[in-house]
């Protein structure tokens, strides 16, 4: 199916689209790169035009050594190619891949891939095919997989165009079953190579100089230019290269695998470092899971049409768990960068890398997985950047990601502060995507009062039902209800907080040693004192905790550790707002004195709002000065 290159096709030194995305695989292969598809796995063998191995998908064949287990990926590589049941080209590709899917001695379905690679994705590609063979990726069965289709509300055409292309492929009506299992190892990929400006491109040439020897003294350029060359010899006469090759494989001499290594590691710190912090949430209530599809949809579309998304809603409602659900979920295949916003909060993203033991830059870190189809940034609690002055870490990051096509920013946001962000950073409103979280409607209260019949009648008290509209607040109540069962329904808000506050923080049932005042003080200074330092983490005072109340507070998941360091953190911002407004209520410091310092620093229009959804660390930092 290789067929004689268009002049679109055809790039710079006469090397065609698909030379360059073999080119790209052949590099992975040699620096023991990422792979889409296959996170822990590396290529031991690569091949071109493979019709003489019996494949009828011949642009690309890859075999990969993932957990002592071999796999294989077969690709068409086609430069622009419509994702549609009516296009011969397209029909094609699905005929070799079908013949290939069903031949058991070329291909094994639970553990082989097929790509699809083109130039570009449009937005139907990716708010609809790609986002189909997502999740049959993440089922086990037909059932669930078409459960999950309409659940979604995906647009049955981007069924159709599979089903209508097996069918002609097959030559009858495929079953069900069958065309899950196709999709369930169909993968749709885009690389932008030959175009103008190339993105791909550019980050090809950086890996290569991330990964070249000390001792080369070819450019990064040079180099491809050898690869591609190689490449192109290479797919005229079918051939291969298997591990055992490359120590004769010319290009091979230009890398050192301990260069790439070491960047590769820093990657892989601050990605985990990232997980860590997104850990403590959970997307249940005890649980008990509501289904947030439409919101999750609302989500991976925004990311597709903006670089930069913003997800929204009332404290509480879920705005970092469902985030955590699309990185674990819909975006699985990429490997994103977290950061806390309080951690933008300097003068550089240098410092931001550094104080975390990184000394390399954003565009090198994408670098690394330049082969994933996402590159995502994600920021939770930006409200917290308005503690940082206008020219950051933030800032510079905004210049990364309007200079670089690609890359996506993903944001939790409580809603008060959107255009607040918008004014300080400068942020034209036309690049960013709004996704509001709502608060339970009454079809999930519902759901709720039937699995937790104990809320009844809280849920009915006009006093606090709002706030229990809040899936995290839910998740409080249920454990205050669950350790005193004497509370009275009949309260108002400040009395219900006082309860969370005895119950989560404090738990008083455990009243032994005093426990219950030592886990309340104990977590005020490590919520005031992370605060008012504006750090991610706060090592407190030994004078001013006690230790086993760190260790029960952190068991009960009420503050969450920096790794082995004697450094903490609350778990939800709700925890902290809780401390802090408890911390600043007790401070004698006249009303009128607090509104005079908002006034003079000229954000008095959102105090209001600020008392609402709990004092930010800003306002804070004001009113004990």
């Amino acid at each position: 199916m290789a067929g004689e290159a268009s002049v679109f096709q055809t790039g710079g030194g006469g090397f065609n689209y698909e030379n360059y995305v073999q080119s790209l695989f052949l590099l992975q292969m040699m620096i023991n790169g990422i792979i889409p598809s296959f996170p822990n796995g590396q290529i031991i063998e690569i091949g071109f035009q493979n019709k003489n191995k019996g494949y009828q998908t011949d642009d690309l064949f890859l075999k990969i050594e993932e957990d002592n287990i071999s796999k294989r990926v077969i690709s068409q590589i086609k430069y622009n190619i419509p994702i549609s049941s009516k296009n011969e080209v397209f029909l094609e590709v699905i005929k070799a891949f079908w013949e290939d899917f069903n031949n058991t001695s070329h291909f094994d379905k639970q553990n082989d891939k097929m790509f699809l690679i083109k130039s570009s994705l449009t937005n139907n590609d990716k708010n609809h095919i790609a986002y189909l063979c997502q999740i049959a990726s993440k089922q086990s069965n037909s059932a669930d997989f078409f459960s999950e289709v309409n659940r979604v509300k995906i647009k049955k055409a981007a069924l159709d165009v599979f089903e209508e292309s097996l069918r002609l492929a097959k030559g009858e009506s495929v079953t069900e079953e069958e065309l899950f299992q196709f999709l369930k190892c169909f993968h749709l990929l885009a690389y932008d190579f030959t175009a103008e400006a190339s993105t791909d491109e550019t980050y090809t040439l950086n890996l290569i100089q991330l990964s070249k020897s000390k001792d080369a003294v070819a450019t990064s350029k040079e180099i491809w230019s050898v690869i591609l060359n190689e490449v192109a010899t290479y797919n005229r006469n079918g051939g291969s290269i298997s591990n055992v090759d490359l120590k004769s494989f010319e290009p091979n001499k230009y890398f050192d695998l301990s260069i790439f290594n070491d960047a590769y590691s820093s990657f892989k710190k601050i990605h985990q470092d990232g997980e860590l912090l997104l850990k403590p949430f959970r997307n249940t209530i005890k649980g008990f899971h509501i289904d947030r599809s439409t919101v999750k949809k609302s989500i991976i579309q925004s990311l597709n049409q903006s670089d930069i998304s913003i997800i929204t809603g009332y404290p509480g409602v879920g705005k970092s768990s469902i985030v955590k659900d699309i990185l674990s979920g819909e975006l699985s295949d990429t490997v994103p960068i977290i950061f806390k916003a309080d951690q933008l909060n300097k003068t550089s993203l240098a410092q931001v890398f550094s104080e975390v033991g990184i000394h390399h830059n954003l565009i090198d870190l994408f670098s690394l997985i330049s082969t994933l189809p996402n590159k995502t940034i994600v920021i939770d609690s930006a409200e917290k950047l308005l503690e940082a002055q206008p020219d950051s870490a933030f800032k510079q990051l905004l210049s990364i990601i309007s200079e670089n096509k690609g890359i996506k920013l993903l944001m939790t946001c409580r809603s008060y502060a959107v255009n607040v962000i918008k004014q300080k950073f400068g942020i034209d409103s036309e690049k960013i995507n709004v996704v509001d979280i709502p608060l339970l409607n009454d079809d999930e209260i519902g759901l709720i009062k039937n699995e937790f019949p104990q809320l009844t009648n809280f849920l009915s008290n006009s006093k606090i039902n709002e706030v229990l509209r809040s899936p995290k607040y839910l998740d409080f109540t249920v454990s205050a209800i669950k350790e005193s069962e004497n509370i009275s329904s009949d309260i108002n808000y400040s009395e219900f907080k006082e309860i969370l506050w005895n119950e989560v923080i404090e738990n008083s049932t455990v009243t032994k040693n005093g426990l219950p005042r030592k886990r309340d003080l104990t977590f005020l200074h490590i919520a005031v004192g992370r605060a008012i330092n504006m750090r991610l983490f706060f090592e407190p005072e030994d004078e001013k905790i006690d230790y086993e109340a760190v260790e029960l507070l952190e068991s009960d998941n009420i503050i969450v550790r920096n790794g082995n360091k004697f450094q903490f953190s609350p778990s939800h911002d709700i925890l902290e707002d809780w401390a802090l407004v408890k911390y600043i209520t007790s401070i004698e410091i006249n009303f009128l004195i607090k509104r005079i310092y908002l006034i003079n620093l000229g954000i008095n229009q959102l105090y209001e709002e600020l008392l609402d959804y709990g004092l930010k660390n800003y306002l804070l930092m004001i009113l004990i000065q």
